[in-house]
């Protein structure tokens, strides 16, 4: 991570690799992910309540074998939106949780614990996939969380496990990992 000022505002960098646990903080909030971050495996990221996350063009949080936990609160929810700037045909990626690196007995389960945030904007705000049926569990529970003008709300494959409680869906569909929004 890079803390970054310009005319007096400060932001923070995301780095492209989490290979260790970090927490993001609103101390260092607004944080800029530029192109994808990945969050490798036994690693966890942590994110505090009061963040805000923006997302370059295309750019996602990618959970490989690792954790994400995401702990907004009602008063300060954790808000993921495209970068300032970016128009509305210019959507982010989104968050994947996934496994399957093609050796599944090295493999990790990975997982995203969410609550209290906001998804706005992104081609696939939350995507959980299992490529392979024998490896390990790729998982999300999203807990009053909001899902805003994006292309899918939530998709799963087959094998992956989804839990949304007391959460909203605007303009953001339920789409299966082998079509388009339903």
């Amino acid at each position: 991570e890079e803390r970054t000022e310009t005319d007096d505002r400060m932001w923070t960098d995301a780095p492209g690799e989490i290979l260790n646990s970090e927490v993001w903080t609103a101390e260092e909030s607004p944080y800029y992910v530029n192109s994808s971050v990945s969050v490798r495996e036994g690693a966890t990221l942590t994110i505090e309540q009061g963040v805000t996350v923006y997302l370059d063009s295309s750019a996602s949080i990618d959970v490989w074998g690792a954790s994400m936990d995401v702990q907004g609160s009602h008063e300060q929810p954790v808000v993921f939106a495209p970068r300032p700037g970016l128009s509305p045909e210019t959507p982010w990626g989104g968050i994947t949780v996934m496994t399957d690196f093609g050796v599944p007995e090295e493999e990790g389960p990975s997982s995203l614990s969410m609550s209290y945030a906001i998804l706005e904007g992104a081609e696939n705000a939350v995507r959980v996939d299992t490529s392979n049926p024998g490896a390990p569990s790729a998982t999300a529970s999203l807990h009053n969380t909001v899902l805003l003008n994006n292309g899918c709300g939530v998709s799963a494959s087959d094998e992956g496990g989804v839990s949304v409680t007391e959460s909203i869906f605007i303009s953001s569909d339920y789409c299966s990992a082998d079509s388009s929004p339903t």
